[in-house]
């Protein structure tokens, strides 16, 4: 995959405008699309990201979208987005076919001819944002994700299974009510692994094209990335828990005689001390159960009284999961002498659809709910210094520390990264167009709705020291909402 300029017809030209374009004075940009940056980076120059077939023996490159009117859609574009058929005949690729582009669309499957470059959309009509094809390595399938966009940014989305002779698509495990990533199809064609996250794990999964629902081949911590041998006899898959990075493992597709493969962080964790991880349930809005993971310091001892620091997940539909973030690294918090905190609150995924909907136009007061219970609770516990509670969080976590800055003043200190302030001024983020849905509405539909969310509205009421940490290049929650 590859970003050029649709018009231009050699590489030397795609060379030639892009040194044009860095040497210029006038960095302006005019665009009419919603999406006009994403991230951290601009995407409105006019270049289309394009997938390309390398010629091995001759070195020749060829753009396979040239002329099609075809392009991978903008953000983040991977080769999740596109598969080429077994017999190398075809193209399927995904695509936002909208004659807007200024609206918020759905995005269709469609196959290319790699001869005749004629172009066919599986998937118009269906009402659902289809993404991420995938072959059966017999030809007779192609696999995908289908997301409902009325339900836009918290869709699980559910799997959908093309045969191409009858032209016929059918639901696979219609019941399983769990987010699926990674698509892979068994080398016999009769099914497909994929991965699910589940109440803060995520595991390798099986599922027959004949069974109703996936079973599982390799559980316990997180499962990032998987790869099926040739004859399908064995799995390498990597995975991690909250005390140990990613690790290389081979299994049997029936989840049979599993054994470690590699472990390239084995003699540096060999120096390190790594606190013990406890999972517990609490009792949180509504009364509800809420999950809740906790790292302690390696040296713990529940004789003595230790600070208590919450790491909010962003999102919001993600989760705290017994997996290693190299980023929010709780051991990394917990080797400095903090308990460490991280409650899958309300809205979280890995719990379902409604789970996810449970916070939809009513951002903060659960989520609130939720981590004032985890504190409760861990109060309960006798260990943890009242007087020495913090709060940290990145994105929909800062959100989270500013809107509880305006809500309790029991903690001791906040640490808003990257958190989102004022939702009005949001409408600067790359993401915009599903406010409507997650806030319930636009801030000029329904204003008194939007504010009751915004942390920005309680204001007057801050009174906790609250460290602020931003990026310039942050689009996805601009750095203004941290001035």
């Amino acid at each position: 995959m590859s970003w050029v300029w649709p018009d231009l017809k050699s590489d030397k030209a795609q060379t030639k405008r892009k040194k044009e374009r860095k040497e210029s004075k006038v960095k302006a940009y005019l665009t009419e699309r919603k999406e006009y940056r994403f991230w951290d980076h601009w995407i409105v120059d006019g270049r289309e990201p394009h997938v390309h077939a390398v010629d091995v023996a001759t070195e020749r490159v060829d753009d396979l979208l040239a002329g099609t009117g075809l392009a991978l859609q903008p953000w983040e574009p991977s080769a999740d987005h596109y598969d080429v058929s077994p017999d190398g005949k075809e193209l399927a690729l995904t695509v936002d076919l909208a004659p807007q582009p200024q609206l918020m669309n759905s995005a269709d499957i469609v196959v290319l001819n790699l001869t005749s470059r004629r172009r066919r959309v599986l998937t118009a009509g269906s009402g659902f944002s289809d993404e991420h094809p995938r072959y059966a390595p017999d030809g007779r399938h192609i696999a995908w994700h289908s997301y409902n966009i009325k339900r836009a940014f918290n869709d699980q989305g559910r799997l959908t299974l093309f045969e191409r002779r009858s032209n016929r698509t059918r639901r696979l495990a219609p019941r399983l009510d769990r987010a699926t990533t990674r698509l892979a199809w068994a080398p016999d064609s009769a099914a497909l692994y994929m991965l699910i996250e589940d109440r803060g794990r995520q595991g390798l999964f099986h599922l027959s094209l004949r069974d109703p629902m996936p079973s599982p081949v390799a559980a316990g911590g997180v499962v990032s990335g998987f790869a099926v041998s040739r004859d399908g006899k064995r799995i390498v898959f990597d995975r991690a828990s909250l005390s140990y990075p990613p690790a290389l493992f081979a299994i049997s597709p029936t989840g049979r005689d599993e054994r470690a493969l590699e472990s390239p962080n084995r003699a540096l964790l060999a120096r390190a001390a790594m606190g013990a991880t406890r999972e517990f349930t609490v009792k949180g809005w509504n009364g509800e159960p809420v999950q809740v993971w906790v790292i302690y310091p390696p040296n713990f001892d529940p004789k003595k009284k230790w600070p208590l620091l919450h790491s909010i997940h962003g999102g919001p539909h993600a989760a705290h999961t017994d997996g290693w973030h190299f980023r929010w690294n709780t051991q990394a918090f917990a080797a400095h002498g903090y308990v460490v905190v991280g409650v899958n609150y309300h809205g979280s995924s890995g719990f379902g659809q409604a789970w996810l909907e449970t916070i939809t136009g009513n951002y903060g007061a659960k989520e609130l709910a939720d981590t004032e219970a985890a504190t409760d609770f861990m109060l309960r516990q006798g260990y943890i210094d009242r007087d020495r509670l913090v709060a940290s969080g990145g994105s929909y976590g800062g959100f989270m520390v500013a809107f509880m800055n305006g809500h309790t003043d029991r903690y001791k200190t906040f640490v808003c990264h990257s958190g989102c302030y004022d939702w009005a001024s949001m409408m600067a983020t790359d993401g915009y167009l599903f406010f409507a849905k997650e806030l319930g509405a636009f801030h000029w539909d329904n204003p008194a709705r939007v504010m009751k969310q915004s942390p920005h509205n309680y204001a007057r009421r801050f009174k906790t020291p609250t460290l602020v940490i931003h990026g310039e290049l942050d689009y996805r929650v601009p750095a203004t909402q941290a001035l």
